[in-house]
This record gives C-alpha cells, sequence and structure tokens, in this order.
C-alpha cells in the first residue's frame, strides 16, 4: 500500500516538472492547487461512503487527503480530514490515537470561526473520555458542545442531552439521568428526529434496567429498535439488540431470548465492522453461555473478547508505524514542491530543468524502495505479533478448559467435605455427649478429661471444615458488587460477639458511614475474619480495644491494642493453616486471614498488616 503512495508521489513530481518546462509561472503555481484541492476533496467523498464499513480503506483514502492538504495549507480542509481520521480510529476502539487528531483540530475549527466543526470536536472529546472512564471531563466536553449548538448553531441540542443524560447514568444520578432523556422527547420532532428519539428510548431502557423495572425497559428498547430499523441505523440497531439481551439475561429463564438478540448483533456487526461493538457483544455473549450452563462457549466468547482487545493494541501499533511513514513522505513532498517553485521563480532554462528531473526521479525512486522495505518490515513485524497472540489464545483457551475441568473437581471436593465428613464428625460429637453424661455419675475425672479432649478437637475439626468451605466459596462464588456500609456489618458482627461473651468488657470504636461498592456476603466473611482476630487476641489485655476506620477513599484500617505479632514472620501470616501462635496460646484454624485476602484479591484490591509484639496490630484491607 505504502509503496504505491510512494510511486503516485513520484508521477507527481514528474508532471510538476513537465509543466514546468510547458507553462508560463503564474498558471503553474495556481492549476496545481486547484487540482489538488480536487483531490483531496474525492478522497474525502470515498473515505465517508465506506467509513463504516471498511475502516482500513477509509484511513488510507483520508491520509492520501492529508498529504495534499499539508502541502497546499488549506486549513478548512485539514481541520475536516484531522476529524474524520480521528472518527475512523475511535470506530476500531484506538482511543487514545482518536484523542490525539481531536484535540489537534479543535484549534484549527476555532479559527476558522466554524462552530458547527468546534461543536462536533466537543462531542467526540466526550466520547472519547467517557471510553477512558474520565466521566467528569467526558462531562464538561459534552456541556461545551451543548453550548456551543444554542449560542452559535440555533438548533435544539438533542443528542448532546443524550450524552449528558447518560454520563449522569453511569454517576449512578437516575434523576438527572431521566431528566435530560425526557428532554429529548419534549423538544424533538417526531417527524424527523428520529435518531435522537430512538437513543432517547434507549438511554430509558438501559435506566429501567438499572432501576430493576424490567418490562419498562423491554418496552423502552423494543421502541428504539423500531425507530433505527426504519431509519436503518444499523449500528443503532445493533446496539438495541445487545440492549434487549442485557434486560432478558436478568431473568434466566429468557436467556434463550438473550442469546437470540446476540446473535442478530453479532450478524450486523460483521456487516458493518463494528470494533468496539464486537467486544461488547463477545462479552455480553460468554456471560449468556454462562448462565445458559454453555461454559466451554462462554469460555470461548471471553477469550475472543480480550483476544480483540490485544488485536487492537497491535493494530493500533501498525497505524502508529503507517502514520510516521506518512509523515516522512509529506515532508519530503514539501521539500521537493519547494524546491520545484524556487526553480522555477528562477525562470530556469529548459536543459537546466531536465537536469534536475533525473537525480529527482532517481532520488524518488530510491525513497520508495527505502519505504517499501521498512513497511515490509513492519508488515512482517505485525504478521509475527499476530502469530504469537495467536498461538498464546489457542494456549489459553487449552488452559481454561483445564481450569473449568478443575472447577468442577473442586466443586465436587466442597460437597464431599460439606457432606461426607460434617455427617460423621456431627455423630461423634452426639456419643462423646453421651459418654460423657454417663461417666460424670461414676466422677471418673481421668476419663472426663480425656472426652473433653475429644469434644475440643471435633469442634476444632468442625471450625477447620467450614473456614475451608468459605475458602473454596470464595474463590467459586461471583461478584455481586453493590452498594455495601462497611460500618454496619461491622456493627452486627460485634453484636453477635457481645451476645456470644455478654460479660467481655471491651471498648469498640466504629467510624460511621462507611460506604464502598462490593459483594455484601463476602465483605461479610472478610470482617468477621478480621474482627474475630481482634478479639481473639486482646484477651487478657488490661482496657482492651478495637477500632474500625477509614484510611483512605476505598482503604480500611481494623487495629487492635492487643498481644500483636513478630513482623519477622510476616511472610506466613496469610498461608492457610500457618499460624504465629500456638492452640495453648489461642484457638485458630489458621485460615480465616488466608480467606481475608482471597476476598480482597476478587475485589482486585489488596491486605497487608503492621504489628509489634504487645502493643497491637493493624489490619489494612482495600477494594478497587
Amino acid at each position: 500500500m505504502r509503496t504505491s503512495y510512494s510511486f503516485s508521489l513520484l508521477l507527481t513530481g514528474i508532471i510538476i516538472l513537465l509543466f514546468s518546462v510547458t507553462t508560463p509561472l503564474s498558471a503553474e503555481l495556481q492549476q496545481p492547487i486547484n487540482n489538488q484541492n480536487g483531490a483531496i476533496e474525492l478522497n474525502l467523498r470515498r473515505a465517508e461512503a465506506i467509513i463504516d464499513t471498511d475502516v482500513d480503506s477509509a484511513q488510507t483514502f483520508l491520509l492520501a487527503a492529508q498529504r495534499l492538504a499539508d502541502s497546499v495549507g488549506n486549513k478548512a480542509l485539514q481541520a475536516e480530514i484531522g476529524r474524520q481520521l480521528g472518527n475512523s480510529y475511535w470506530s476500531v476502539g484506538s482511543y487514545n490515537l482518536a484523542l490525539e487528531y481531536y484535540l489537534k483540530v479543535l484549534p484549527q475549527y476555532e479559527e476558522l470561526g466554524n462552530y458547527r466543526g468546534v461543536a462536533m470536536i466537543y462531542n467526540n472529546l466526550g466520547e472519547v473520555y467517557k471510553k477512558l472512564n474520565d466521566l467528569e471531563t467526558a462531562l464538561a466536553y459534552h456541556r461545551q458542545s451543548l453550548v456551543t449548538k444554542i449560542e452559535h448553531l440555533k438548533v435544539p441540542p438533542l443528542m448532546s442531552y443524550y450524552n449528558i443524560g447518560e454520563l449522569y447514568q453511569l454517576q449512578e444520578d437516575f434523576d438527572t439521568a431521566q431528566y435530560f432523556y425526557q428532554k429529548i422527547l419534549s423538544e424533538a420532532d417526531f417527524e424527523k428526529d428520529h435518531k435522537a428519539i430512538a437513543y432517547a428510548y434507549a438511554g430509558l431502557g438501559t435506566l429501567n434496567i438499572k432501576l430493576r423495572k424490567v418490562p419498562v425497559a423491554v418496552d423502552f428498547f423494543e421502541k428504539s429498535l423500531d425507530i433505527r430499523k426504519t431509519i436503518n441505523d444499523l449500528r443503532g440497531v445493533a446496539s438495541s439488540y445487545m440492549n434487549l439481551a442485557e434486560v432478558f439475561l436478568l431473568t434466566s429463564r429468557y436467556s434463550l431470548a438473550a442469546s437470540i438478540y446476540t446473535d442478530s448483533a453479532e450478524t450486523i456487526i460483521e456487516q458493518i465492522n463494528a470494533a468496539d461493538l464486537k467486544i461488547d457483544n463477545y462479552l455480553l455473549k460468554g456471560k449468556v453461555d454462562s448462565v445458559r450452563g454453555s461454559y466451554l462457549s462462554a469460555i470461548k466468547h471471553f477469550q475472543r473478547h480480550h483476544f480483540l482487545k490485544d488485536s487492537l493494541y497491535s493494530l493500533q501499533k501498525t497505524y502508529q508505524i503507517n502514520e510516521l511513514l506518512t509523515s516522512y513522505e509529506t515532508e519530503k513532498t514539501i521539500r521537493e514542491n519547494q524546491a520545484l517553485i524556487f526553480e522555477r521563480d528562477l525562470n530556469a532554462a529548459q536543459l537546466k530543468s531536465n537536469s534536475i528531473t533525473i537525480p529527482l526521479i532517481s532520488l524518488g525512486l530510491i525513497i520508495a524502495i527505502l519505504l517499501s522495505v521498512r513497511l515490509k518490515v513492519a508488515n512482517n513485524t505485525v504478521k509475527l505479533q499476530k502469530q504469537e497472540l495467536t498461538k498464546k489464545a489457542d494456549d489459553l483457551e487449552e488452559a481454561l478448559k483445564h481450569l473449568a475441568a478443575r472447577n468442577e473437581e473442586n466443586k465436587s471436593f466442597s460437597y464431599t467435605v460439606s457432606h461426607d465428613l460434617k455427617a460423621p464428625i456431627r455423630v461423634i460429637s452426639y456419643y462423646c455427649k453421651i459418654l460423657k453424661d454417663e461417666w460424670k455419675e461414676m466422677d471418673d475425672q481421668e476419663v472426663e478429661k480425656h472426652l473433653d479432649g475429644i469434644s475440643g478437637n471435633l469442634k476444632k475439626m468442625q471450625s477447620i471444615i467450614r473456614d475451608m468451605l468459605d475458602l473454596s466459596r470464595v474463590a467459586q462464588s461471583e461478584l455481586s458488587l453493590q452498594p455495601v456500609r462497611i460500618d454496619e456489618l461491622a456493627e452486627g458482627i460485634i453484636h453477635d460477639f457481645r451476645t456470644a461473651e455478654p460479660n467481655r468488657q471491651i471498648e469498640i470504636e466504629i467510624e460511621p458511614e462507611m460506604s464502598v461498592k462490593g459483594d455484601p456476603a463476602m465483605l461479610q466473611i472478610l470482617l468477621k475474619n478480621l474482627l474475630e482476630n481482634s478479639w481473639k487476641y486482646t484477651q487478657g489485655i488490661n482496657q482492651p480495644k478495637i477500632s474500625i476506620s477509614r484510611f483512605d477513599q476505598n482503604t480500611f484500617l481494623i487495629s487492635d491494642n492487643g498481644v500483636g505479632f513478630d513482623m519477622d514472620y510476616y511472610d506466613k501470616l496469610f498461608i492457610p493453616f500457618k499460624r504465629l501462635h500456638g492452640d495453648s496460646e489461642f484457638e485458630g484454624t489458621g485460615i480465616g486471614l488466608s480467606i481475608a485476602k482471597r476476598i480482597t484479591d476478587k475485589h482486585g484490591g489488596r491486605i497487608w498488616a503492621k504489628s509489634k509484639i504487645g502493643e497491637g496490630s493493624q489490619f489494612f484491607f482495600s477494594l478497587s
């Protein structure tokens, strides 16, 4: 592809040189510029016609147009080409490259006084920052787009209402989001503003998913789908199918419907080659397959989701290499044109012009060959990267199959522990109780001591089994993220401890209003294990004290003034069955902190501790 560019540049140089021999200077200067402007607009129209279906070819036309626009200094066309290039990178998920182009052309549109272009760039910047999860910056740009449309374009900013509403929804400000969606419906012309109305219905549908109003959400999504089909908005139709699949996924009995919608979305996404939608749809299909019990199919779709994200990263690197080559060609072309104009201004003779032509042609051929070799090396590198990614994907699929089988074995093991081990222990405990009751009358203290020892070890075994089951459940359970009040969980756990030991005198401090997003059941287990340690290791301490507080945004601290532990053995702290205190000092199974670490890992956080013997311990845990 780059080789053809180089030869095109070469032919352009030859034509310009021939014109320099036969045409007066003023005509020579004006005619190529007019021809180049026409070529720029032609390449732009070609790119716009295929950008939704063939991004690579569209970028080829746009880069050619950009090279020509830079050479003639047409600022209006430079800005439009830059915007279209940003859109092309956006469509394949290269958001950082898109951001670079949008920020570059914004001052160009402002200098030209093209407020329509300014409003579009503000909108595009908002969408890029939304994809990069910087919601505050995204909201600021969408508001600027809204103001520009109202003050300068005098048009209803319907799509700005939608984009702002969507950002408020992502920040879980549902009332404000609904206000902006309804504002679209109140200001729109239902005879012509079909696209904005469809987006409003889609936004209200997504909002009602969050509010768990499934029938209402389905109604809005179906209205949006009907409109998008009517106006042949294929990208919108695919998004509506994915929205409906997500709704039906909330109710497992409708998982077949969800599967049908994701398949329909996939067909359209392949047709329009929308890489960003393809990534999201693979993830959605994986979730649907998981609910339906098709675990191998789910693994395959999750694998494709991650593989495509990795492929886009490699593709982005390829685009950067191609842009470097294009930039070099552009600079070279400008230098050649400047040299040519200088020669024409001097009214060089025919013979002198011909003597310059031959070296220029030779130089052009050499540059074309060098660029071709460089591009071939780059393409070979990308090809090797793709082969390596494919091999890694195959290895990953095989590993995931083994992992799925291992998970099934773990579930079977948990069932065995729960039923086959706990039942005999209950029977032994029962017989031990009977023996204790009978031997009590005989007043044989030695036998009673042995029976007490058996009972104590049975209780310890029950505790170990319970902790092992907790450890297994934590490893296998899926996270159910929702707002959780850490202070309320801690108060409930401490209440249970005080009920079990009503005579225990201990000072408890719990910071109020500590909220975090996490799995409530898992965080209950996490806090119970950490607070149980503090409760246990403050026994026998003068004026024992336990405090629970927020350390920073998503990090919490549980501290006590108990016996503490030796930091030299810190590396064993979170290993199952490794204890830093003997059973004769404090009872325990040595699994509690391992469970706590599994839970924080599952939430994308971590847990760590500080302690000094005789001065207490501090346990920190963070959740992403």
